[in-house]
Protein backbone atom coordinates (compact mmCIF):
# COMPACT_ATOMS: atom_id res chain seq x y z
CA UNK A 1 0.00 0.00 0.00
CA UNK A 2 2.77 2.86 0.68
CA UNK A 3 4.76 1.48 -2.67
CA UNK A 4 1.28 2.44 -4.26
CA UNK A 5 0.78 6.12 -2.08
CA UNK A 6 4.53 7.08 -3.49
CA UNK A 7 4.25 6.05 -7.15
CA UNK A 8 0.84 8.31 -7.38
CA UNK A 9 2.83 10.74 -5.69
CA UNK A 10 5.04 10.45 -8.07
CA UNK A 11 3.42 10.47 -10.25
CA UNK A 12 1.46 13.75 -9.18
CA UNK A 13 5.03 15.75 -9.00
CA UNK A 14 6.15 14.64 -12.54
CA UNK A 15 2.57 16.13 -13.70
CA UNK A 16 3.44 19.31 -11.68
CA UNK A 17 7.04 20.05 -13.03
CA UNK A 18 5.71 18.90 -16.51
CA UNK A 19 3.36 21.38 -16.62
CA UNK A 20 5.68 24.11 -14.84
CA UNK A 21 8.28 23.12 -17.60
CA UNK A 22 5.29 23.32 -20.16
CA UNK A 23 4.44 26.72 -19.25
CA UNK A 24 7.50 27.76 -18.98
CA UNK A 25 8.30 26.75 -22.53
CA UNK A 26 5.44 27.92 -24.04
CA UNK A 27 6.36 32.26 -22.26
CA UNK A 28 9.53 31.33 -23.46
CA UNK A 29 8.73 30.68 -26.96
CA UNK A 30 6.22 33.60 -27.29
CA UNK A 31 8.63 36.02 -25.74
CA UNK A 32 11.25 35.50 -28.09
CA UNK A 33 9.00 34.86 -31.43
CA UNK A 34 7.67 38.76 -31.06
CA UNK A 35 11.11 39.79 -30.44
CA UNK A 36 12.66 38.32 -33.28
CA UNK A 37 9.83 38.89 -35.53
CA UNK A 38 7.44 41.74 -34.07
CA UNK A 39 10.62 43.65 -32.51
CA UNK A 40 8.03 43.48 -29.04
CA UNK A 41 9.11 43.13 -25.60
CA UNK A 42 6.84 40.42 -24.25
CA UNK A 43 5.76 40.22 -20.47
CA UNK A 44 3.19 37.51 -18.91
CA UNK A 45 2.31 37.56 -15.29
CA UNK A 46 1.04 34.03 -15.41
CA UNK A 47 0.40 30.97 -17.29
CA UNK A 48 -2.42 28.63 -16.56
CA UNK A 49 -3.97 25.23 -18.32
CA UNK A 50 -6.30 26.71 -20.31
CA UNK A 51 -5.51 30.61 -19.96
CA UNK A 52 -2.82 33.60 -19.68
CA UNK A 53 -2.75 36.15 -17.18
CA UNK A 54 -1.18 39.49 -17.31
CA UNK A 55 -0.04 40.09 -20.87
CA UNK A 56 1.70 43.35 -21.95
CA UNK A 57 3.55 43.89 -25.18
CA UNK A 58 5.93 46.94 -25.73
CA UNK A 59 6.64 48.01 -29.00
CA UNK A 60 8.40 51.29 -27.81
CA UNK A 61 7.72 52.85 -24.30
CA UNK A 62 4.85 55.22 -26.07
CA UNK A 63 3.28 52.26 -27.59
CA UNK A 64 1.61 48.98 -25.67
CA UNK A 65 -0.51 46.61 -25.64
CA UNK A 66 -1.77 45.15 -22.06
CA UNK A 67 -4.34 42.51 -22.15
CA UNK A 68 -5.56 40.88 -18.92
CA UNK A 69 -6.42 37.42 -20.02
CA UNK A 70 -6.83 35.44 -22.46
CA UNK A 71 -8.59 31.56 -22.28
CA UNK A 72 -10.09 28.71 -24.44
CA UNK A 73 -14.05 27.93 -23.26
CA UNK A 74 -16.15 25.14 -24.25
CA UNK A 75 -19.28 24.93 -25.39
CA UNK A 76 -20.15 22.20 -23.08
CA UNK A 77 -19.28 25.56 -20.23
CA UNK A 78 -21.50 28.00 -22.30
CA UNK A 79 -24.01 26.91 -24.23
CA UNK A 80 -24.51 30.61 -25.81
CA UNK A 81 -20.95 30.17 -27.91
CA UNK A 82 -21.38 29.58 -31.42
CA UNK A 83 -19.07 26.84 -31.76
CA UNK A 84 -17.58 24.09 -30.10
CA UNK A 85 -14.55 26.09 -29.20
CA UNK A 86 -13.97 30.21 -28.34
CA UNK A 87 -10.43 32.18 -27.88
CA UNK A 88 -11.56 34.51 -25.29
CA UNK A 89 -9.62 37.82 -24.96
CA UNK A 90 -10.38 39.88 -21.64
CA UNK A 91 -9.89 43.47 -21.06
CA UNK A 92 -7.42 44.95 -23.81
CA UNK A 93 -5.59 48.54 -23.41
CA UNK A 94 -3.88 50.08 -26.17
CA UNK A 95 -1.88 53.23 -25.92
CA UNK A 96 -0.30 55.09 -28.76
CA UNK A 97 1.78 58.49 -28.90
CA UNK A 98 1.79 59.60 -32.90
CA UNK A 99 3.93 62.27 -31.38
CA UNK A 100 6.80 59.28 -31.56
CA UNK A 101 7.38 58.09 -34.92
CA UNK A 102 5.85 54.25 -35.68
CA UNK A 103 8.75 52.07 -36.57
CA UNK A 104 7.52 48.67 -38.74
CA UNK A 105 6.56 45.76 -36.87
CA UNK A 106 8.26 43.29 -38.70
CA UNK A 107 12.07 42.70 -39.49
CA UNK A 108 13.28 42.07 -42.97
CA UNK A 109 16.25 39.79 -43.06
CA UNK A 110 18.90 40.78 -46.13
CA UNK A 111 18.40 38.36 -48.76
CA UNK A 112 15.03 37.60 -47.78
CA UNK A 113 11.57 38.11 -49.25
CA UNK A 114 8.54 38.29 -47.04
CA UNK A 115 6.51 35.80 -49.26
CA UNK A 116 2.60 35.49 -48.27
CA UNK A 117 1.38 33.40 -45.41
CA UNK A 118 -0.69 30.49 -46.87
CA UNK A 119 -2.71 28.11 -44.67
CA UNK A 120 -3.65 24.98 -45.56
CA UNK A 121 -7.76 24.79 -46.58
CA UNK A 122 -8.37 21.83 -44.81
CA UNK A 123 -6.76 23.29 -41.54
CA UNK A 124 -8.75 26.74 -42.17
CA UNK A 125 -11.93 24.49 -42.80
CA UNK A 126 -11.09 22.52 -39.39
CA UNK A 127 -10.49 26.21 -38.16
CA UNK A 128 -13.92 28.07 -39.35
CA UNK A 129 -15.91 24.95 -37.90
CA UNK A 130 -14.21 24.50 -34.24
CA UNK A 131 -13.63 27.82 -33.13
CA UNK A 132 -14.65 31.39 -32.46
CA UNK A 133 -12.90 34.34 -31.33
CA UNK A 134 -14.41 36.68 -28.67
CA UNK A 135 -12.93 40.31 -27.13
CA UNK A 136 -14.97 41.37 -23.86
CA UNK A 137 -13.83 44.61 -24.23
CA UNK A 138 -11.22 47.13 -26.02
CA UNK A 139 -9.81 50.62 -24.69
CA UNK A 140 -7.97 52.68 -27.36
CA UNK A 141 -5.68 55.84 -26.23
CA UNK A 142 -4.23 57.94 -28.87
CA UNK A 143 -1.93 61.12 -28.04
CA UNK A 144 -1.27 63.85 -30.34
CA UNK A 145 -3.81 62.55 -33.01
CA UNK A 146 -4.41 65.75 -35.23
CA UNK A 147 -2.32 68.32 -33.37
CA UNK A 148 -0.52 68.49 -30.43
CA UNK A 149 -1.69 67.68 -27.08
CA UNK A 150 -4.73 66.04 -28.62
CA UNK A 151 -6.42 62.73 -27.77
CA UNK A 152 -8.15 59.84 -29.53
CA UNK A 153 -10.03 57.26 -26.83
CA UNK A 154 -12.53 54.68 -28.15
CA UNK A 155 -13.71 51.87 -25.85
CA UNK A 156 -15.35 48.99 -27.73
CA UNK A 157 -16.89 46.25 -25.87
CA UNK A 158 -18.37 42.73 -27.10
CA UNK A 159 -16.34 41.65 -29.48
CA UNK A 160 -17.47 38.26 -31.95
CA UNK A 161 -15.41 37.33 -34.71
CA UNK A 162 -16.79 33.90 -36.64
CA UNK A 163 -14.93 32.65 -40.06
CA UNK A 164 -16.73 30.10 -42.25
CA UNK A 165 -14.62 28.09 -44.82
CA UNK A 166 -16.45 27.12 -48.33
CA UNK A 167 -14.37 25.61 -51.40
CA UNK A 168 -12.19 28.68 -52.36
CA UNK A 169 -14.14 31.02 -50.20
CA UNK A 170 -13.67 32.63 -47.02
CA UNK A 171 -16.41 34.00 -45.21
CA UNK A 172 -16.65 36.08 -42.07
CA UNK A 173 -18.93 37.89 -39.40
CA UNK A 174 -17.90 40.65 -37.02
CA UNK A 175 -20.03 42.44 -34.29
CA UNK A 176 -19.75 44.77 -32.25
CA UNK A 177 -22.21 45.16 -29.41
CA UNK A 178 -21.37 48.85 -28.53
CA UNK A 179 -18.55 51.28 -29.49
CA UNK A 180 -18.10 54.97 -28.14
CA UNK A 181 -15.13 57.12 -29.28
CA UNK A 182 -13.83 60.75 -29.08
CA UNK A 183 -11.85 63.32 -30.30
CA UNK A 184 -10.46 65.64 -27.21
CA UNK A 185 -8.56 68.76 -27.80
CA UNK A 186 -6.00 68.06 -24.82
CA UNK A 187 -5.21 65.53 -22.55
CA UNK A 188 -6.82 67.28 -20.11
CA UNK A 189 -9.88 66.72 -21.14
CA UNK A 190 -11.33 70.16 -21.41
CA UNK A 191 -12.69 70.49 -25.22
CA UNK A 192 -14.39 68.02 -26.72
CA UNK A 193 -14.48 68.24 -30.98
CA UNK A 194 -16.59 64.82 -31.59
CA UNK A 195 -17.78 62.00 -30.45
CA UNK A 196 -20.21 58.93 -31.50
CA UNK A 197 -21.29 55.85 -30.62
CA UNK A 198 -22.89 53.17 -32.04
CA UNK A 199 -23.42 48.90 -32.76
CA UNK A 200 -22.51 47.47 -35.93
CA UNK A 201 -22.27 44.12 -37.62
CA UNK A 202 -19.62 43.63 -40.68
CA UNK A 203 -19.74 40.72 -42.81
CA UNK A 204 -18.33 39.94 -46.09
CA UNK A 205 -16.07 36.91 -47.85
CA UNK A 206 -12.63 36.86 -50.02
CA UNK A 207 -11.55 34.30 -52.62
CA UNK A 208 -8.47 32.20 -51.29
CA UNK A 209 -5.75 31.95 -52.01
CA UNK A 210 -5.40 35.11 -54.00
CA UNK A 211 -7.36 37.34 -51.12
CA UNK A 212 -9.62 39.19 -53.52
CA UNK A 213 -12.79 40.91 -51.41
CA UNK A 214 -15.71 39.29 -52.93
CA UNK A 215 -19.05 40.89 -50.85
CA UNK A 216 -19.11 43.53 -48.08
CA UNK A 217 -22.17 44.21 -45.60
CA UNK A 218 -22.17 47.00 -43.30
CA UNK A 219 -25.38 46.98 -40.54
CA UNK A 220 -25.22 49.91 -38.20
CA UNK A 221 -27.72 50.30 -35.54
CA UNK A 222 -28.65 53.36 -33.36
CA UNK A 223 -25.57 55.91 -34.74
CA UNK A 224 -25.38 58.92 -32.02
CA UNK A 225 -22.81 61.12 -33.01
CA UNK A 226 -22.22 65.08 -32.13
CA UNK A 227 -19.59 67.34 -33.72
CA UNK A 228 -18.80 70.36 -31.55
CA UNK A 229 -17.70 73.73 -33.06
CA UNK A 230 -14.23 73.10 -31.89
CA UNK A 231 -13.98 70.59 -34.75
CA UNK A 232 -14.33 73.27 -36.94
CA UNK A 233 -12.26 75.97 -35.96
CA UNK A 234 -9.23 73.58 -35.05
CA UNK A 235 -6.20 72.55 -37.21
CA UNK A 236 -7.74 69.33 -38.09
CA UNK A 237 -10.25 70.53 -41.35
CA UNK A 238 -7.98 73.05 -42.24
CA UNK A 239 -5.72 71.87 -45.51
CA UNK A 240 -1.83 72.09 -45.55
CA UNK A 241 0.57 74.31 -45.56
CA UNK A 242 0.04 76.78 -48.57
CA UNK A 243 3.52 75.61 -50.06
CA UNK A 244 2.35 71.90 -50.39
CA UNK A 245 -1.18 73.76 -52.03
CA UNK A 246 1.03 75.17 -54.75
CA UNK A 247 2.67 71.99 -55.55
CA UNK A 248 -0.12 69.92 -55.69
CA UNK A 249 -1.72 72.64 -57.68
CA UNK A 250 1.34 72.20 -60.17
CA UNK A 251 0.94 68.42 -60.24
CA UNK A 252 -2.60 68.77 -61.12
CA UNK A 253 -1.91 70.91 -64.27
CA UNK A 254 0.32 68.43 -65.50
CA UNK A 255 -2.04 65.67 -64.83
CA UNK A 256 -2.83 63.31 -67.31
CA UNK A 257 -6.42 61.82 -67.90
CA UNK A 258 -7.75 58.99 -66.46
CA UNK A 259 -6.23 55.68 -67.62
CA UNK A 260 -8.09 51.78 -67.47
CA UNK A 261 -5.43 50.84 -64.98
CA UNK A 262 -6.09 53.03 -62.35
CA UNK A 263 -9.60 52.35 -62.81
CA UNK A 264 -9.10 48.25 -62.84
CA UNK A 265 -6.91 48.50 -59.84
CA UNK A 266 -9.56 50.69 -58.06
CA UNK A 267 -12.14 47.86 -58.32
CA UNK A 268 -9.80 45.29 -57.65
CA UNK A 269 -9.46 46.72 -54.43
CA UNK A 270 -13.26 47.01 -53.57
CA UNK A 271 -15.52 43.90 -53.25
CA UNK A 272 -18.07 42.97 -55.99
CA UNK A 273 -21.05 43.98 -53.94
CA UNK A 274 -21.62 46.64 -50.78
CA UNK A 275 -24.30 46.76 -48.72
CA UNK A 276 -24.22 49.90 -46.43
CA UNK A 277 -27.09 49.91 -43.71
CA UNK A 278 -28.03 52.63 -41.08
CA UNK A 279 -30.60 52.59 -39.05
CA UNK A 280 -31.97 55.16 -36.35
CA UNK A 281 -28.97 57.50 -36.65
CA UNK A 282 -29.07 61.03 -34.67
CA UNK A 283 -26.26 63.68 -35.75
CA UNK A 284 -25.97 66.90 -33.50
CA UNK A 285 -23.72 70.45 -34.41
CA UNK A 286 -23.22 71.83 -30.94
CA UNK A 287 -22.38 75.65 -31.27
CA UNK A 288 -21.81 76.29 -26.98
CA UNK A 289 -20.62 80.02 -27.57
CA UNK A 290 -23.53 80.99 -28.93
CA UNK A 291 -25.70 78.33 -27.19
CA UNK A 292 -26.94 76.65 -30.39
CA UNK A 293 -27.30 73.67 -31.88
CA UNK A 294 -28.64 71.55 -34.82
CA UNK A 295 -30.02 68.02 -34.50
CA UNK A 296 -30.50 65.95 -37.85
CA UNK A 297 -32.44 62.45 -37.50
CA UNK A 298 -32.54 59.30 -39.49
CA UNK A 299 -34.44 56.43 -39.74
CA UNK A 300 -32.90 54.40 -42.78
CA UNK A 301 -30.22 55.24 -45.10
CA UNK A 302 -29.37 52.41 -47.39
CA UNK A 303 -26.35 52.08 -49.96
CA UNK A 304 -25.86 49.38 -52.55
CA UNK A 305 -22.85 49.00 -54.79
CA UNK A 306 -21.99 46.04 -57.18
CA UNK A 307 -19.84 45.77 -60.61
CA UNK A 308 -19.80 42.78 -62.75
CA UNK A 309 -16.64 41.54 -64.30
CA UNK A 310 -18.23 39.27 -66.36
CA UNK A 311 -20.39 41.54 -68.29
CA UNK A 312 -18.70 43.75 -71.12
CA UNK A 313 -17.31 46.93 -70.16
CA UNK A 314 -18.26 50.35 -71.01
CA UNK A 315 -15.28 51.37 -73.34
CA UNK A 316 -17.11 54.85 -74.86
CA UNK A 317 -14.93 57.27 -73.70
CA UNK A 318 -12.26 59.52 -74.90
CA UNK A 319 -9.56 58.89 -75.03
CA UNK A 320 -10.67 55.18 -74.41
CA UNK A 321 -11.08 54.35 -71.11
CA UNK A 322 -12.44 50.92 -69.93
CA UNK A 323 -15.40 51.02 -66.54
CA UNK A 324 -16.62 48.02 -65.38
CA UNK A 325 -20.56 46.88 -65.75
CA UNK A 326 -21.64 48.68 -62.36
CA UNK A 327 -25.28 49.81 -60.56
CA UNK A 328 -25.11 52.28 -57.39
CA UNK A 329 -28.45 52.67 -55.15
CA UNK A 330 -29.18 55.26 -52.25
CA UNK A 331 -32.05 54.72 -50.27
CA UNK A 332 -33.05 57.66 -47.78
CA UNK A 333 -36.04 57.45 -45.00
CA UNK A 334 -37.31 59.65 -43.19
CA UNK A 335 -35.03 62.37 -42.23
CA UNK A 336 -35.78 65.36 -39.86
CA UNK A 337 -33.31 68.84 -39.30
CA UNK A 338 -34.12 70.70 -36.40
CA UNK A 339 -33.02 73.96 -34.69
CA UNK A 340 -32.04 74.31 -31.10
CA UNK A 341 -35.89 75.80 -30.96
CA UNK A 342 -37.03 72.67 -32.41
CA UNK A 343 -38.02 74.61 -35.83
CA UNK A 344 -38.28 72.06 -38.79
CA UNK A 345 -35.52 73.17 -40.83
CA UNK A 346 -35.28 70.23 -43.33
CA UNK A 347 -37.46 67.36 -43.61
CA UNK A 348 -37.63 64.20 -46.46
CA UNK A 349 -39.77 61.80 -46.59
CA UNK A 350 -37.69 59.55 -49.14
CA UNK A 351 -35.40 59.71 -51.64
CA UNK A 352 -34.27 57.55 -53.55
CA UNK A 353 -31.28 57.56 -56.39
CA UNK A 354 -29.99 54.72 -58.69
CA UNK A 355 -26.83 54.75 -61.03
CA UNK A 356 -26.57 52.02 -63.69
CA UNK A 357 -23.44 51.55 -66.08
CA UNK A 358 -23.62 48.92 -69.16
CA UNK A 359 -21.83 48.77 -71.84
CA UNK A 360 -23.56 50.70 -73.92
CA UNK A 361 -25.03 53.19 -71.85
CA UNK A 362 -25.73 55.34 -68.37
CA UNK A 363 -28.56 55.63 -67.18
CA UNK A 364 -29.39 57.52 -63.78
CA UNK A 365 -32.94 58.23 -61.72
CA UNK A 366 -33.82 60.39 -59.30
CA UNK A 367 -37.23 59.87 -56.51
CA UNK A 368 -38.11 62.47 -53.97
CA UNK A 369 -41.39 62.25 -51.79
CA UNK A 370 -41.79 64.65 -49.53
CA UNK A 371 -39.27 67.53 -49.28
CA UNK A 372 -40.10 70.59 -47.29
CA UNK A 373 -36.87 73.04 -46.57
CA UNK A 374 -37.64 76.47 -44.32
CA UNK A 375 -34.47 78.46 -44.67
CA UNK A 376 -33.72 81.59 -42.06
CA UNK A 377 -30.65 83.10 -43.14
CA UNK A 378 -30.49 84.98 -39.48
CA UNK A 379 -30.81 81.44 -37.98
CA UNK A 380 -28.57 79.87 -40.06
CA UNK A 381 -25.57 82.15 -40.89
CA UNK A 382 -23.79 81.08 -37.52
CA UNK A 383 -23.10 77.36 -39.31
CA UNK A 384 -22.14 78.61 -42.53
CA UNK A 385 -19.46 80.74 -40.75
CA UNK A 386 -17.78 78.04 -39.49
CA UNK A 387 -16.50 76.48 -42.39
CA UNK A 388 -13.29 77.83 -43.85
CA UNK A 389 -14.63 78.46 -47.23
CA UNK A 390 -11.82 79.99 -48.25
CA UNK A 391 -9.25 77.43 -47.81
CA UNK A 392 -11.93 74.79 -49.67
CA UNK A 393 -12.21 77.30 -52.61
CA UNK A 394 -8.54 77.46 -52.99
CA UNK A 395 -8.55 73.47 -52.84
CA UNK A 396 -11.45 73.88 -55.61
CA UNK A 397 -9.34 75.73 -57.60
CA UNK A 398 -6.21 73.86 -57.05
CA UNK A 399 -7.87 70.34 -58.60
CA UNK A 400 -10.14 72.45 -60.95
CA UNK A 401 -7.40 71.59 -64.13
CA UNK A 402 -8.07 67.63 -63.48
CA UNK A 403 -8.74 66.45 -66.74
CA UNK A 404 -11.41 63.53 -66.82
CA UNK A 405 -12.65 61.46 -69.85
CA UNK A 406 -15.66 62.90 -72.16
CA UNK A 407 -18.18 60.21 -72.51
CA UNK A 408 -19.56 59.24 -75.29
CA UNK A 409 -22.14 56.91 -74.84
CA UNK A 410 -25.89 57.56 -74.57
CA UNK A 411 -27.10 59.25 -70.99
CA UNK A 412 -30.44 58.83 -69.42
CA UNK A 413 -31.62 61.21 -66.36
CA UNK A 414 -35.13 60.84 -65.17
CA UNK A 415 -36.51 62.70 -61.88
CA UNK A 416 -39.54 62.21 -60.08
CA UNK A 417 -40.38 64.55 -57.49
CA UNK A 418 -43.10 65.31 -55.65
CA UNK A 419 -44.48 67.17 -52.64
CA UNK A 420 -42.51 70.01 -52.44
CA UNK A 421 -42.08 72.77 -50.50
CA UNK A 422 -39.28 75.56 -49.74
CA UNK A 423 -39.35 78.73 -47.93
CA UNK A 424 -36.73 81.37 -47.33
CA UNK A 425 -36.15 84.56 -45.53
CA UNK A 426 -32.92 86.55 -46.30
CA UNK A 427 -32.43 88.93 -43.28
CA UNK A 428 -35.08 91.53 -42.76
CA UNK A 429 -36.43 91.05 -46.32
CA UNK A 430 -40.10 89.77 -47.03
CA UNK A 431 -40.33 85.89 -46.63
CA UNK A 432 -41.83 83.76 -49.85
CA UNK A 433 -42.12 80.27 -50.21
CA UNK A 434 -42.22 78.48 -53.50
CA UNK A 435 -43.51 74.85 -54.08
CA UNK A 436 -45.42 72.06 -56.55
CA UNK A 437 -47.34 68.82 -56.06
CA UNK A 438 -45.15 67.25 -58.30
CA UNK A 439 -42.68 67.14 -60.91
CA UNK A 440 -41.11 64.90 -63.34
CA UNK A 441 -38.09 65.07 -65.37
CA UNK A 442 -35.91 63.41 -68.40
CA UNK A 443 -33.18 64.55 -70.11
CA UNK A 444 -31.58 62.17 -72.58
CA UNK A 445 -28.11 62.35 -74.68
CA UNK A 446 -28.12 60.43 -77.69
CA UNK A 447 -26.06 59.57 -80.51
CA UNK A 448 -26.96 58.60 -84.04
CA UNK A 449 -24.38 55.79 -84.63
CA UNK A 450 -24.18 55.49 -88.88
CA UNK A 451 -22.82 53.01 -91.01
CA UNK A 452 -19.36 51.64 -91.41
CA UNK A 453 -19.31 53.17 -94.87
CA UNK A 454 -20.03 56.59 -93.79
CA UNK A 455 -16.94 59.03 -92.12
CA UNK A 456 -17.45 59.83 -88.87
CA UNK A 457 -18.54 63.22 -89.35
CA UNK A 458 -22.36 62.47 -89.95
CA UNK A 459 -22.22 60.82 -86.48
CA UNK A 460 -24.98 63.13 -84.50
CA UNK A 461 -25.68 64.06 -80.93
CA UNK A 462 -29.58 63.98 -79.63
CA UNK A 463 -30.12 66.11 -76.57
CA UNK A 464 -33.72 66.04 -75.18
CA UNK A 465 -35.38 67.03 -72.33
CA UNK A 466 -38.75 67.56 -70.60
CA UNK A 467 -40.86 68.87 -67.78
CA UNK A 468 -44.24 67.98 -66.39
CA UNK A 469 -44.93 70.54 -63.73
CA UNK A 470 -48.36 70.02 -61.73
CA UNK A 471 -50.10 72.71 -59.31
CA UNK A 472 -46.67 75.18 -58.84
CA UNK A 473 -47.19 78.28 -56.33
CA UNK A 474 -45.02 80.46 -55.45
CA UNK A 475 -46.84 82.89 -52.01
CA UNK A 476 -44.70 86.20 -50.40
CA UNK A 477 -45.40 87.72 -47.09
CA UNK A 478 -45.46 86.32 -43.63
CA UNK A 479 -46.97 82.98 -43.08
CA UNK A 480 -46.22 82.05 -47.03
CA UNK A 481 -44.59 78.81 -45.59
CA UNK A 482 -47.55 77.08 -44.00
CA UNK A 483 -48.55 74.46 -46.36
CA UNK A 484 -52.46 75.33 -47.96
CA UNK A 485 -54.89 72.89 -49.85
CA UNK A 486 -54.63 73.83 -53.63
CA UNK A 487 -57.10 76.21 -54.97
CA UNK A 488 -60.10 75.54 -56.68
CA UNK A 489 -59.54 77.10 -60.37
CA UNK A 490 -59.55 81.04 -61.10
CA UNK A 491 -59.63 81.29 -57.41
CA UNK A 492 -56.87 83.94 -56.08
CA UNK A 493 -55.75 84.30 -52.63
CA UNK A 494 -54.04 87.19 -51.27
CA UNK A 495 -50.22 86.71 -51.10
CA UNK A 496 -49.86 84.26 -53.86
CA UNK A 497 -47.83 85.74 -56.60
CA UNK A 498 -47.74 83.32 -59.10
CA UNK A 499 -49.95 80.09 -59.52
CA UNK A 500 -49.49 77.64 -62.60
CA UNK A 501 -51.66 74.41 -62.55
CA UNK A 502 -49.99 72.34 -64.94
CA UNK A 503 -46.68 73.22 -67.18
CA UNK A 504 -45.22 70.78 -69.83
CA UNK A 505 -41.76 71.76 -71.21
CA UNK A 506 -39.82 70.20 -73.89
CA UNK A 507 -36.82 70.41 -76.00
CA UNK A 508 -34.64 69.40 -78.10
CA UNK A 509 -30.84 70.05 -79.44
CA UNK A 510 -29.05 67.80 -82.34
CA UNK A 511 -25.73 68.92 -83.52
CA UNK A 512 -22.79 67.26 -85.25
CA UNK A 513 -20.22 64.88 -83.19
CA UNK A 514 -17.17 66.43 -84.30
CA UNK A 515 -16.67 70.04 -83.26
CA UNK A 516 -15.07 70.58 -86.50
CA UNK A 517 -18.49 70.26 -88.10
CA UNK A 518 -19.14 73.48 -89.98
CA UNK A 519 -23.31 72.78 -89.51
CA UNK A 520 -24.96 74.53 -87.43
CA UNK A 521 -27.29 73.32 -84.37
CA UNK A 522 -30.81 72.55 -85.30
CA UNK A 523 -32.92 73.22 -81.70
CA UNK A 524 -36.04 72.86 -80.91
CA UNK A 525 -38.61 74.04 -77.86
CA UNK A 526 -42.14 73.11 -76.87
CA UNK A 527 -43.65 75.09 -74.30
CA UNK A 528 -47.70 74.39 -73.07
CA UNK A 529 -49.71 75.35 -69.65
Amino acid sequence: MSLFLISLLLLILLGIVLCITFRWLISTLAVRFLRSVLNADLKIKSVGLFSVHGVSIQFHPHHILEIDRIWISSKLLNQDLPRYLALCVGETRVRFDLQVPLEPLVKRKHGKTSGKVSVSPTKLRFLSQLLSFHISSVNVMVLNIAHSESLWHMTVTGITLLLDHQCKRLAWDFSVGQLSSKVLKSSQLDTCLAEVALSLLLSGDVSLPEMKPGSLSLSVRTLLAELHEGLFISQCLLPASSKKSTHNASECENTDFIQTEAVERFHQLIPHSIDVELDNTNLTLSMHSQKRHLNWTLKSLKLCYAHDEEHLPLKSFTPELSFPHSSLELLLEDGLLLSQSRQRILCVNSLKTTLQVTSTEVSSSITVNTCIIHYRHQEFSPWLNLLPWEQLIHRKATHKNRRLPHLDAPVMITTSVSNINVSVQLGDTTPFALGFLSACGELRHLLDIKTESECPESQNVHQRASLTLDNFWWRVGQGSHIQQAPHPPGKHVWGEALILDSLNLQGSFNRPHLESSSQCPESECRLSS
